[in-house]
């Protein structure tokens, strides 16, 4: 059971409000989060380097990975789940990326079981999560 978030380490209010969210699902579950991985796509490959991934999604909670790969393979990843993605440069020469922002719940069989928007917090995701963990036994 995986639960599949994109995003970026500079985004300066979904992203970690969201990651905060799939944390305190995965504390809500108890023993059972054993049986999930979560997952933090980058939608930022530039910046978002393999050290600072990790360094990044284990602040909210040690059991998160993070994924990169070449802007081609994330740009593959992020098409199969439909996920919208712009870069915006800012006047300062920096530049942020718009990004959508939903949950993924991926069931055991690696099929999309679910969607959650980033507003639905920690007690949707973990609703859901635990529905999609009861179904899959």
């Amino acid at each position: 059971m995986a639960r599949r978030y994109f995003g970026y380490t500079s985004c300066p209010d979904v992203c970690p409000t969201t990651l905060l969210d799939i944390a305190q699902t995965l504390e809500a579950l108890g023993p059972r989060a054993g049986a999930v991985q979560g997952l933090f796509i980058t939608l930022d490959p530039k910046r978002d380097t393999p050290g600072v991934l990790t360094e990044y999604v284990k602040s909210f909670d040690p059991h998160l990975a993070a994924l990169t790969g070449t802007p081609a393979q994330i740009a593959a990843a992020a098409k199969d789940f439909h996920v919208f993605h712009e870069r915006h440069d800012n006047d300062d020469g920096g530049y942020s990326v718009d990004h959508s922002a939903y949950v993924y719940l991926i069931d055991p069989e690696g099929r999309l079981a679910r969607a959650i928007t980033s507003d639905g917090g920690s007690k949707e995701i973990a609703a859901a999560l635990s529905a999609l963990m009861n179904a899959s036994r």
